[in-house]
């Protein structure tokens, strides 16, 4: 009994504790960046994710916001001359790195070279790609890899812990929309609207000032562009406010979920302690019989429950633990 009561705690607990440590990664803590209070992220009512169109028409004429940058999560298939792999990618504007302030840990990152035309495709790793891939070479800055077939020269590695503005979604490699464009490929017009975009406040502006500027290009791309953007309405927000904002349903659909495991493991304890209480109704009446006070057979079982307890916590961290640890 004690073993069944254990596990169906421990199982419980530990599913519950992985998965609200994932959540709040994902949701509440700061991204690891310099200043984060300060990132902006500029999304559509319609749409979260902008045209990169309508994305060049606002990093051109915003003056509440700076280094106005775009995000794309897609996948590639990466060969390195080993066994090809598809791999998530994040395409982005090349001024991305320098708007967040991540620095890369080896080599650089994307930036103001791949606006040159005669800059070759560049790529950045993330330190888990790094790791898993390559096992932490330092050599692996300025190696030749094909992504889709095409050959481009891994530049840098980013830090510990950095998996771009959306953490569920981390990209393994990065490359820059600029240099993805010389070679040809699309990155979408004004229907397609496949960017995430992000800006840092102005000195000396405030959110409202940018949601109010904001919206006023929206309204302006709308009158230029009356084929395609003519239901565009823009919105800027703080990033961490939006990021709760664009989960909020998912999260609470979540948390019930994930409410199931461990109510069904208290129901199935409490059943097998109710059952229990039954076979030992004999022992605690010869308790009782020979002078036992009610509080101390009480006390006897708040201990052994309280035992058990003890273990299944115990248990629970160990699971959540490995659990943690297996998740990419």
């Amino acid at each position: 009994m004690a073993a069944v009561a254990v596990v169906s705690l421990a199982v419980g607990m530990s599913i519950n504790a992985a998965a609200f440590s994932i959540i709040d990664t994902i949701l509440y803590k700061p991204l690891p960046i310099r200043e984060a209070h300060t990132l902006v992220r500029v999304s559509g009512t319609r749409t979260d994710n902008l045209s990169y169109p309508l994305f060049e028409d606002l990093a051109r004429d915003t003056t509440t916001l700076r280094g106005l940058t775009a995000y794309q999560f897609a996948g590639t298939v990466f060969d390195d001359g080993g066994s090809p792999d598809i791999v998530a990618l994040g395409l982005v504007s090349a001024n991305y790195f320098t708007t967040l302030g991540v620095p890369a840990v080896v080599g650089r990152t994307l930036g103001a070279p791949e606006l040159l035309a005669d800059t070759p495709p560049a790529i950045v790793i993330s330190h888990r790609f790094w790791q898993q891939r390559f096992g932490g070479d330092r050599s692996v800055v300025g190696r030749v890899v094909k992504l889709n077939t095409r050959p481009w020269t891994i530049v840098g590695v980013l830090p510990d812990g950095f998996d771009g503005t959306m953490p569920l979604f981390a990209p393994a490699v990065y490359e820059a929309v600029e240099s993805a464009q010389r070679m040809g490929r699309p990155v979408g017009d004004r229907r397609e609207s496949w960017y995430a975009v992000y800006g840092r406040l102005a000195p000396g502006a405030t959110i409202e000032q940018a949601h109010a500027e904001i919206s006023a290009l929206g309204e302006r791309a709308t009158r230029a562009h009356p084929d395609t953007d003519a239901d565009v309405t823009l919105r800027a927000q703080l990033e961490s406010k939006a990021r709760m904002r664009d989960a909020s349903v998912a999260v609470a659909l979540a948390a019930l979920l994930l409410g199931l495991p461990i109510i069904i493991g208290c129901a199935n304890v409490t059943g097998l302690l109710i059952g229990h209480a039954e076979t030992r109704r004999r022992e605690i009446a010869i308790q009782l019989a020979l002078g036992a006070s009610r509080g101390r057979v009480i006390r006897q079982w708040l201990r052994q429950t309280a035992a058990l307890a003890v273990i299944a916590v115990g248990v629970a961290l160990v699971i959540a633990v490995w659990l943690l640890s297996i998740v990419p």
